[in-house]
Formats: C-alpha cells, sequence, structure tokens
C-alpha cells in the first residue's frame, strides 16, 4: 500500500490487518469499520479521518493518542 492512489475508493467492512500503509492519503477514501489491527499507519492523522467502527491493537491506539499529545498509561 506504500503510496498507493485510492482517490474515491471505499473499503469500509474490510480486513486490512498487518498492511502497511506508510506515504499513504488516509483522506482519500472510505476506511471506515475496517480491521488495521497490526498494520503500519504511516502518518494517518485522526483529525482529519473518519475511523468510525475501525479495529486498532492496543500499540496502534496508544500511538495516535500521543499524536495527539495524550499520555497512555499503562
Amino acid at each position: 500500500w506504500m503510496g498507493a492512489q485510492v482517490l474515491g475508493a471505499t473499503f469500509s467492512g474490510s480486513d486490512l490487518s498487518g498492511g502497511e500503509f506508510s506515504t499513504f492519503d488516509w483522506r482519500a477514501a472510505n476506511f471506515t469499520h475496517c480491521d488495521l489491527t497490526n498494520s503500519e499507519l504511516g502518518d494517518l492523522d485522526i483529525r482529519g479521518v473518519d475511523l468510525q467502527g475501525v479495529k486498532l491493537d492496543n500499540y496502534q491506539a496508544s500511538l495516535l493518542m500521543e499524536r495527539l499529545g495524550i499520555a497512555v498509561i499503562g
């Protein structure tokens, strides 16, 4: 998925677990309700992407919170 052009694509409900999404424009497609566990999320900015129903693992959730300045403890 590195550098893939996905403008207008709909991946809603897809199992994208274990994927590598570096150099990827998350705003270009619909990823709602996807399984993204164990995926490399690259520069995903959760402030500009609809992640309703998306599955993430603990590490991913913690990493995304840190990008917002939120420290996750435990």
